[in-house]
């Protein structure tokens, strides 16, 4: 292979591999998985969000909306796309993408629990460490949002069903039981039987 095309596709591995990792981070989000997203950042990463700057570790404890003891959302799920590295050299690289939140607040939020969309930008910058790419820094800008009543899911009706697969934010979600397993025919483990209102489930 000529250093031409071995450093092409240096790039391209390098640019997937980071790519990989911010899936990865909203993955670990939406499952409310503390311990997983911190494996995505570097010891001593900070972020600024929403008006605070600090550690991603403190921000995981106090200002997350998955914090321990301050549940803000019951469920939500993170979208990632337009993802555009910067490779600055083969251990640094800024990346540049945009994310799309849904989520629903907590049956206990002031003006009952509503369903929300948030729209905006990650700005990370990145460090190849022993490990692999982490995160080092995370800008979060927000660019639109909204927020409605809750309303009735289309599929409540078919909850209870063995084969109706319902996401949660935890251990419970078909994740687990279902891609889990190699065999894509194996039986789906029963869904939540509680209502929307109790479970959440629905984005």
């Amino acid at each position: 292979m000529d250093k031409e095309l071995e450093a092409k596709l240096s790039m391209l591995i390098a640019k997937h591999e980071i790519t990989e990792l911010l899936y990865e981070r909203a993955r670990m989000i939406d499952r409310f998985d503390s311990v997983g997203q911190l494996q995505s950042f570097t010891d001593d990463a900070t972020t600024t969000f929403e008006g605070w700057h600090g550690t991603i570790k403190d921000f995981l404890k106090t200002r997350s909306g998955t914090a321990p003891g301050s549940r803000r959302v019951q469920i939500m799920d993170h979208f990632i796309s337009n993802v555009l590295v910067f490779l600055d050299d083969e251990s640094h690289a800024r990346v540049h993408s945009y994310h799309l939140c849904t989520n629903t607040t907590s049956v206990n939020a002031p003006d009952g629990p509503q369903d929300r969309i948030v729209v905006g930008r990650y700005f990370d910058w990145v460090l190849k460490t022993s490990k692999g790419w982490r995160i080092r820094h995370r800008d979060v800008v927000f660019d639109w949002s909204m927020a409605v009543p809750v309303g009735e899911r289309p599929w409540v009706a078919h909850l209870g069903s063995p084969d109706m697969l319902v996401g949660t934010s935890d251990e419970t979600d078909p994740f687990f039981a279902r891609f889990g397993s190699l065999d894509p025919l194996t039986s789906a483990q029963p869904s939540p039987t509680a209502s929307i209102a109790d479970n959440g489930a629905g984005t």
